[in-house]
């Protein structure tokens, strides 16, 4: 009968779910007798995956984790634990809706309830090893609308006014799905520590083997995280993080003189090379990608966007320590402010006004005139070959 009614946990009825919840709870909570039996664990385990937003849920969920403190319960969840480690890996980015959710809202449950130091323990190594990244590649990042490389349409609001890019989680569109997503990278990210979390997500970013395709979803995720982080935790995390975004754009029309293309041909990039450039490098294999075709495939632009966003969130925290970088990104941002493709506008616009506001600047007009020398400079540059450059 317990396993016939744990199947009604994703009913559409809040009353149902209401006590649904109150059933389970009592099974698992206030039956002695049954306490030490498989009934207890399919009751804590339909609990967890019965919708979150029911009122009750929070106080069950705080009871489950004194009783896990103080008797056998916490055995029990552990092991359950344990169990839900290979379902997630096995449905996260495979399965179906319902078993997507189930998933998260297990894996969290349990390490929500477990005291810190046991979920710490048996998370690390799971998380460590292919956690991380099969959350990344379940994420599907992408970019709201289907024409991202139509020019006439543009952001009639104010460069300061502009929002953050709005990415689309391809996998998680519904509400009930990124509630769901939302809580396991809470939790997770308390119980190993949101510093441990972001140098976990700049590894990834930085290390020159990783595909180019899980940046967008790590650069998302790393400004989520972040923020549960202590200021100097963000202020450490964020340094290296906005190393990579300048870099990054760095890495774009840095175009070489004519000794260096020879050299380039005769010797193909090392581990000597920045990171950024080595994720830039496999589209365009002969040839530095520039800004001017930065636009003209979407791909680069979810990544570019998902980098200028990261800028835009990461300049408040570095505050004027973001002056340092104005040489290597003010002419690069300014030229993609001036892109085709409309989303990549409005998030050049708006990282310019973020950098122009935190660097004392009144708006992006006195950034550009304090800094004239890096602008010229910039021009000066791809004159040397405008053939290269013909904007």
């Amino acid at each position: 009968m317990l396993w016939r009614l744990a199947g009604l946990r994703h009913t559409e009825h809040a009353a149902i779910s209401r006590a649904l919840l109150r059933l389970l709870s009592s099974v698992a909570l206030d039956c002695a007798a049954l306490q030490t039996t498989p009934c207890a664990s399919v009751a804590i385990e339909a609990c967890f995956a019965l919708d979150h937003s029911v009122p009750e849920y929070a106080k069950h969920v705080d009871r489950l984790a004194i009783l896990c403190r103080d008797s056998d319960h916490g055995r029990t969840v552990a092991q359950l634990l344990d169990s839900a480690l290979p379902m997630f890996d096995r449905y996260i980015a495979r399965g179906s809706e319902t078993q997507r959710l189930d998933v998260l809202a297990l894996v969290a449950g349990y390490a929500r309830v477990l005291p810190k130091p046991e979920a710490h323990a048996q998370l690390s190594p799971w998380w460590t090893a292919r956690g991380l990244r099969l959350l990344l590649e379940s994420l599907g990042v992408s970019l709201p609308g289907t024409s991202l490389l139509i020019s006439e349409v543009a952001s009639d609001s104010s460069s300061a006014d502009r929002a953050p890019v709005p990415f689309v989680l391809d996998s998680y569109r519904t509400v009930e799905l990124r509630a769901a997503l939302d809580e396991f990278v809470r939790v997770v990210t308390l119980v190993m520590s949101p510093a441990k979390v972001c140098a976990q997500l700049l590894a990834l970013l930085t290390a020159p083997g990783e595909p180019s395709t899980l940046r967008p979803a790590a650069l998302w995720l790393l400004t989520s995280v972040a923020p549960m982080a202590t200021r100097e935790e963000m202020a450490a995390v964020y340094q290296p993080a906005f190393q990579f975004c300048v870099d990054y754009f760095g890495a774009l029309d840095s175009a070489p003189n004519a000794q260096e293309e020879e050299e380039e041909e005769a010797s193909p990039l090392d581990a000597s090379d920045s990171p950024a450039l080595q994720s830039l490098a496999h589209m365009r294999p002969h040839a530095k990608p520039s800004v001017a075709a930065l636009d003209s495939d979407s791909d680069r632009v979810l990544q570019s966007c998902a980098v200028l966003n990261a800028i835009s969130a990461i300049v408040p925290t570095i505050g004027s320590g973001a002056a340092y970088y104005l040489d290597l990104l003010l002419f690069p941002l300014l030229q993609i402010s001036s892109a085709n493709a409309p989303l990549l506008r409005d998030q050049a616009q708006r990282a310019l006004s973020v950098l122009a506001q935190t660097t004392g600047a009144v708006s992006i007009p006195e950034l550009l005139k304090g800094n004239i020398d890096y602008v010229v400079e910039g021009c000066s540059q791809q004159l040397r070959l405008v053939e290269l450059h013909p904007q």
